[in-house]
């Protein structure tokens, strides 16, 4: 029970994250808690160290990435604004540039799929065809009709 207890109690300090004084600034309020949602991690097979190096991971993680959302955007400065705006505006930027990519990889592999496809296709047919033109051979030697081999 007692090891049940400190795997849920290490599992629940990893997902908080409180701010730091200097994150306070950036905060609309310093007593602001902000949960990052994680992935079910099963601590009853890991060793104490472990645990422990997981649950400072989670927390190094979930402090940068609960920065941004919860930054006081109404009192900052306009240099913070065209910032945040800046950051924004390339990352979207590189995701509809990505997804062209990838929508452009897409159609050159269906395309190229296609075209293989319709080379075996037509590999078949032609194969097909010259089985349909081909004749059955006819044995030229009747069974029976072999000479039997004479002794001397």
């Amino acid at each position: 029970a007692d090891k049940k207890e400190k795997d849920k109690n290490i599992l629940n300090k990893s997902l908080d994250v409180t701010s730091t004084a200097s994150e306070a600034k950036l905060t609309s309020s310093a007593s602001k808690k902000s949960k990052v949602s994680l992935s079910v991690v099963d601590c009853h097979q890991e060793t104490t160290d472990e645990q422990a190096l997981c649950a400072l991971t989670f927390e190094s993680i979930a402090k940068k990435s609960a920065l941004i959302p919860f930054l006081n955007l109404e009192k900052a400065s306009l240099e913070v604004l065209l910032s945040v705006s800046n950051f924004l505006h390339a990352e979207l930027s590189s995701l509809e540039h990505n997804i062209h990519f990838y929508i452009g990889q897409y159609q050159v592999s269906a395309k190229s799929h296609e075209e293989v496809n319709c080379i075996r296709l037509s590999k078949v047919a032609i194969q097909d065809e010259q089985m349909g033109e081909a004749q059955p051979v006819r044995s030229l030697v009747e069974v029976g009709t072999v000479p039997a081999p004479v002794n001397t």
